[in-house]
């Protein structure tokens, strides 16, 4: 979402649902003032070459608003933050390869030069480091869920994951 775009919103949930009584006098510039105040828009993925951080919407650049000072948000734990942080600048990274990678693949020329082909592999490395980054992790949270889960229901789990005698 764009700046145009969240500060329409904004002001339309303002006025219709927290202070309709400003109809006359809160205008959209107002609204546009208080986000950029407060948030700043970040691209986690692929930028163009000129990117326009508040009207760009080009969806490889994975652009995101975050709130400048977390202490305005409601109570969130920092790990949250920056879990959900952490997890869309991975995000961005795989983007990333995975785009060039399919650059190189479309361009007819990579097959005729070694240095594109080697790139080709480079990408193709670093996108499946990634893959198995992520699904190492999730097996790891999959068993320790299993682990708890069996734990509470009062069987002790041994270090294998199995349920114990």
């Amino acid at each position: 979402m764009n700046l145009k775009e969240l500060t329409q919103l904004c002001h339309k949930i303002i006025l219709t649902e927290h202070f309709p009584q400003l109809t006359s006098s809160f205008h959209e510039s107002h609204a546009e003032s208080l986000l950029t105040l407060f948030a700043e828009r970040i691209s986690y993925g692929i930028k163009g070459k000129y990117p326009r951080t508040f009207t760009d919407k080009t969806p490889i650049a994975l652009w995101s608003w975050k709130v400048i000072d977390d202490e305005l948000l409601t109570p969130v734990p920092e790990s949250q933050l920056k879990k959900a942080r952490t997890q869309r600048m991975l995000v961005g990274k795989k983007l990333t390869h995975l785009h060039q990678f399919l650059e190189l693949c479309s361009d007819f020329s990579t097959f005729d030069s070694p240095e594109k082909v080697s790139k080709l592999n480079q990408e193709y490395e670093f996108y499946t480091k990634f893959m198995q980054r992520e699904n190492s992790s999730d097996w790891k949270q999959r068993k320790r869920r299993h682990n708890e889960v069996t734990t509470e229901e009062g069987a002790p789990a041994n270090s294998k994951g199995n349920k114990g005698p």
